[in-house]
């Protein structure tokens, strides 16, 4: 018998004795209780149980989530290293980087975030998707959780109002060239009110949110940049035009960098089609004009 067989073998001779006499020492047997469960735990095989979850379960096609996976070991028990595998029941929904992933010893618990799933395609029928644990001879699997994938959104692109094929609506996302820098803009148009945001990586102003109008076929825009909106603004204007065969619309004008000058009280130049310092606005000085063009995709619909 080894070292180690001798000592667990002595130790439960004193653990049986003591049980034996716990009626009359309650007491005693009560602060010992977890060197009781120890022991017995030293008798029991490894045992793991796997949990998986998601904060979200719906996705569009084109969707990333997280999942989160957890190995809870049994009793007193370390988990040695092992290794977790996901799977998911459909090729609509992939799970990535990898499906597999190795794991080190687990005590507690053992928390896994790098597994995520990807809606790549559409399907109506929804999807299990588990995680199983695995260490040695001992494997054991998640209850699975269910994802179900919609369609994507259709991208919204300006178009014909509806009720009125007169009315040109700028809402949706535009690709724009903001002097020399190329970059997106993304409209949202309500009655004459446009909002939206800017995003142009290169540009001195990378981003920021936009406030404007439309009148006709004239548009007229603040660029906002939160840090900078009270001080210094880019003041955006010009107008558009359809072209039925290229199948797009186009905006077309300048960009005033403009600075507060409360003194400047004269407005002076062809605002839209003059593209220089000689525009001049009440209230702001004039730093530097650029040109500015938009282009996004049109929808027609069956009005034009």
């Amino acid at each position: 018998m080894s070292g180690f067989s001798k000592q667990l073998a002595k130790k439960l001779t004193i653990y049986a004795g003591a049980l034996g006499g716990c009626w009359s020492a309650l007491g005693w047997c009560l602060e010992h209780a977890e060197s009781f469960k120890n022991v017995v735990a030293m008798f029991q095989s490894p045992d793991a149980e796997v949990r998986i979850d998601a904060d979200s379960k719906s996705l569009n096609v084109g969707d990333t989530q997280n999942l989160v996976i957890t190995v809870y070991p049994s009793a007193q028990h370390k988990l040695p290293p092992g290794t977790v595998t996901v799977t998911s029941s459909s090729s609509s929904l992939k799970v990535v980087p990898n499906a597999h992933a190795v794991v080190g010893e687990i005590s507690g618990s053992g928390l896994i975030e790098e597994f995520k799933v990807r809606a790549v395609s559409f399907t109506d029928a929804p999807i299990q998707v588990s995680a199983s644990y695995r260490t040695g001879d001992l494997e054991r699997n998640s209850t699975p959780i269910t994802f179900s994938i919609t369609p994507k959104p259709a991208t919204l692109k300006p178009h014909f109002e509806r009720t009125d094929t007169k009315r040109v609506i700028l809402a949706g996302e535009w690709e724009m060239v903001l002097g020399a820098n190329s970059g997106v803009l993304k409209l949202v148009q309500s009655e004459s009110k446009l909002t939206g945001s800017f995003d142009v990586p290169h540009h001195k102003w990378k981003n920021g949110r936009i406030a404007g109008s439309k009148d006709g076929n004239t548009f007229r825009m603040d660029f906002l940049v939160p840090s900078k909106s009270t001080a210094e603004r880019l003041w955006v204007v010009g107008d558009y035009v359809i072209e039925k065969e290229s199948g797009s619309i186009q905006m077309r004008g300048c960009a005033y960098h403009l600075r507060n000058a409360p003194d400047q009280r004269v407005e002076t130049g062809a605002q839209g089609l003059d593209c220089s310092t000689a525009v001049k606005f009440p209230g702001w000085k004039t730093l530097r004009g650029e040109k500015f063009m938009a282009t996004a995709s049109f929808d027609f619909g069956s009005d034009y």
